[in-house]
């Protein structure tokens, strides 16, 4: 009875520690079960914070590395001044292109002008009646032919008279011829008059026409280029004499005062009425920092320059560099587009210094681990991966990197970049690759959806 009570009690206790280890291991597993999430939620929680990263598409472009400044035009101007006081009259447009003697203008002196044109009318208008005169007498030379008839017929009569002896016919004869005669010299005494009276009239509009003449001004130009009827007051300050000895003291934006001359205007004598500007060179000069990338815009070098008002980009050349206590003047020649800016003398302008081609992509993207500059990308599964890049050009919103070296095209290219002191080629971003726009928001090994 004993011995049966003895494994009954054995039985009981292997049947309750098998329920505590299968207790054990259920913990187990809930243990492991709950690491494990407790796991993939630390692992996906960084990637619900990025599921709205921005990203853009990696391609090929370029961008220009600017200077913008305030700059000054120069330009071989001359001024033409009035030598007399009077109205002006143009005969050239604004901005059109002159030879050398070409009548520009004329002044007519208005205080010896006024007597003269009204004597000069006077007279034209006295030359016309006589004229008139003349032609209205001329209508009657009929009547003169006639008369001298009259006159042949009563000679022939009084010398028929006188042989007769018929003195009563010859005393009638003699009055009839001289009532003819009288006429005659009517007709052709009073042609001789205004004949000579006209005579005097065009010697004394010759003389007024001469003294009108010498009323007037001329003005031819002296130089070839541009009209301009516009004067700042700035033509002998910033002039072409010591353009290559300017200091950056100089440099200085003083007040201009506009005169626009428009035709007909009153002008007295010593104002300036005009001016000609050579179009062959003109010259921008800027003054720029230390930092402003100087040392790329060495003398003889070509650049663009954008002149930001008319929103216009020309070729000019570095003609003068000149250090200075506080900077620099950079003076760029130009032999082409005068006529977009010869009235132009203060100008807002960016200086392209450089233009960097290859993969475009935004300053904001790239980052440095381990002192290595790169980007991270995503990945056609949709993974952040770190991607090194050689940048070899940058503005303030975009970076330009190297597109690395290539066996064949399509390939994702090599960059060679320096890991731990060693030179190293590695596999840099490509074309099309999605690069996130703020590179300090993700993480490498970070799956996005």
């Amino acid at each position: 009875m004993k011995k049966y009570n003895i494994n009954w009690c054995g039985d009981v206790m292997t049947k309750d520690k098998r329920k505590q280890k299968r207790k054990r291991r259920k913990k187990l597993r809930i243990g492991l079960v709950i690491i494990v999430m407790i796991y993939l939620s630390l692992r996906m929680l960084p990637t619900f914070c990025i599921t709205n990263a921005a990203t853009v598409v990696v391609e090929e472009g370029s961008i220009d590395v600017l200077e913008r400044t305030k700059g000054i035009i120069f330009k071989n101007e001359v001024v033409y001044r009035a030598t007399t006081n009077g109205k002006i009259i143009f005969n050239k447009n604004e901005g059109e292109k002159v030879g050398l003697g070409i009548l520009i203008g004329q002044v007519i002196a208005s205080d010896k002008n006024h007597k003269i044109a009204e004597e000069l009318n006077a007279i034209n208008k006295k030359i016309e009646e006589l004229s008139n005169k003349i032609k209205t007498q001329e209508i009657f030379s009929n009547d003169i032919e006639k008369n001298k008839i009259f006159i042949d017929e009563k000679i022939d009569t009084l010398r028929k008279s006188i042989l007769e002896g018929n003195f009563i016919k010859v005393n009638q004869v003699v009055k009839e011829l001289k009532l003819d005669l009288d006429k005659r010299s009517d007709l052709f005494g009073k042609n001789s008059l205004i004949a000579n009276d006209l005579d005097k009239l065009y010697e004394m509009r010759k003389n007024l026409q001469n003294r009108l003449k010498n009323a007037k001004e001329n003005y031819y130009s002296k130089n070839c280029g541009l009209v301009s009827y516009t004067i700042d007051g700035l033509e002998e300050i910033y002039n072409l004499k010591g353009l290559s000895k300017f200091t950056t003291d100089k440099f200085r934006i003083i007040e201009s005062n506009i005169h626009k001359i428009n035709n007909e205007l009153e002008v007295s004598s010593g104002e300036p009425i005009f001016k000609i500007i050579d179009n062959y060179k003109w010259y921008l000069v800027v003054k720029l920092g230390p930092n402003s990338g100087i040392d790329r815009l060495s003398e003889g070098k070509y650049v663009y320059i954008k002149f930001l008002e008319k929103n216009e980009k020309i070729k000019g050349k570095v003609y003068k560099v000149n250090k200075g206590s506080d900077g620099y003047i950079v003076i760029f020649e130009f032999d082409s587009y005068l006529y977009k800016f010869y009235n132009e003398r203060y100008v807002d302008v960016e200086i392209i210094i450089n233009t960097y081609s290859g993969l475009k992509v935004p300053k904001s993207s790239v980052v440095k681990r381990d002192g290595i500059d790169g980007v991270y990308i995503k990945d056609i599964s949709g993974v952040v991966k770190f991607k090194p890049v050689r940048i070899i050009g940058q503005n303030d919103k975009y970076v330009i990197v190297d597109t690395g070296s290539k066996i064949k095209v399509g390939d994702r290219g090599k960059i060679k970049i320096n890991i731990n002191g060693k030179d190293e080629k590695v596999y840099t971003i490509s074309i099309f690759d999605e690069v996130f726009v703020n590179g300090k928001k993700v993480k490498e090994g970070q799956i996005i959806d």
